[in-house]
């Protein structure tokens, strides 16, 4: 990763640049979910994604007309728009406070089904981002899982449809398919060969995905909805199952138990 404190400071022709395709927001005109998810789309493109939070915050704040500069003030009293703990993140997070007081089921559906995988995003984030939106959403439990299964289909990159039937997929085929796809992008590094007297320092794994338990950042999984294709039990994934490098008693293929086996 590149260091951004060694970055050039960000200058006046990419910022005109950004402020032309965004164009101004104005408040009581735009609409500040569309405005604001645009932004974030652009800010995570390839060429604007080692941007410093606090280009981005430069960026937003030159994109805004005098009246959208006045509610961005209102919303970060009694602090200013200067101080150093505003950042792009809470400048943001407090307009839309400021905008939608009484945020209700709607305003939670709409940011759902415009939620869509970033440019350089993993599906792991991906999955998590809707997994926190979608509890708001009040969806039915029946139906949480088809309405994740659908907004993942349709908000995925190109690269990662093209390896799915958007038709037939089921949700834990597809957490399968996008893991896997994680890690073709960013392949861990082959193991070093030890002294079997060197100590071994594991990176602790969830049970349910097996990524690194430091990546869920002390969230719960985004993948409990999961049922393994490797034993057919709900919770896990079968990168994850105890059982898929077990061969079976029936058939003595690899991947699945014996109880479900389909062999004759």
């Amino acid at each position: 990763m590149k260091d951004l404190s060694k970055l050039p400071p960000l200058d006046s022709e990419c910022k005109t640049l950004f402020i032309n395709h965004m164009g101004l927001f104005t408040q009581g005109k735009d609409d500040w979910l569309e405005y604001s998810y645009k932004m974030e789309k652009l800010f995570a493109r390839q060429r604007l994604c080692c941007i410093t939070d606090e280009d981005k915050k430069k960026i937003f704040l030159a994109a805004m007309g005098a009246k959208s500069i006045k509610m961005a003030k209102a919303a970060v009293r009694p602090k200013s728009l200067e101080d150093v703990s505003i950042t792009y993140e809470v400048l943001v997070e407090s307009i839309e406070k400021y905008l939608y007081p009484k945020r209700d089921e709607a305003f939670y559906i709409k940011k759902f089904t415009m939620r869509t995988q970033w440019p350089g995003e993993s599906f792991f984030h991906y999955v998590g981002a809707l997994r926190k939106i979608i509890p708001n959403c009040r969806f039915s439990k029946k139906n949480q899982p088809s309405k994740l299964r659908n907004q993942i289909v349709s908000g995925i990159g190109e690269s990662l449809k093209e390896t799915i039937n958007p038709n037939s997929v089921s949700l834990s085929q597809l957490f399968e398919v996008g893991l896997k796809w994680d890690k073709s992008i960013n392949p861990e590094a082959p193991p070093r060969k030890r002294n079997h007297k060197a100590k071994i320092n594991r990176v602790p794994k969830c049970f349910r995905c097996s990524v690194a338990l430091s990546e869920h950042a002390d969230e719960p999984c985004s993948f409990e909805w999961a049922v393994c294709s490797s034993c057919k039990v709900k919770g896990h994934l079968s990168i994850a199952c105890k059982y898929k490098d077990i061969a079976c008693n029936k058939c003595q293929g690899v991947g699945h138990v014996t109880k479900i086996c389909k062999a004759k």
